[in-house]
């Protein structure tokens, strides 16, 4: 059979996050994460993501500060040890606009 072409440029990609689904960002930390993809889910305007991350960093930080994510399922989300907690993400649990489960 035919090769079916499977890449698509960001924003098509983006386009298929819908709000309310639930999506899990890659990579480790502040290594290996897919920030491009990311900024553009926040752009497109999808909201009410539930996001699911090993160890959160600049993605999960990005989606809680834009509005996208109203619920993290975690371990961890923050900048590495000398950096500390992702100040998006801890200011939308505290002003309780996103829902941390921590999941160690």
């Amino acid at each position: 059979g035919e090769l079916i072409e499977k890449l698509v440029d960001l924003s098509s990609a983006a386009a298929l996050v819908e709000s309310g689904m639930t999506v899990s960002v890659g990579g480790s930390l502040m290594h290996r994460s897919p920030l491009a993809l990311v900024r553009e889910v926040a752009r497109a305007g999808a909201v009410g993501l539930t996001v699911v991350a090993a160890a959160g960093a600049l993605g999960v930080d990005l989606l809680c500060a834009s509005g996208a994510a109203n619920k993290i399922i975690a371990g961890y989300a923050g900048l590495e040890g000398e950096f500390g907690l992702a100040p998006g993400f801890r200011k939308s649990v505290a002003e309780a606009r996103v829902i941390f489960a921590e999941n160690s």
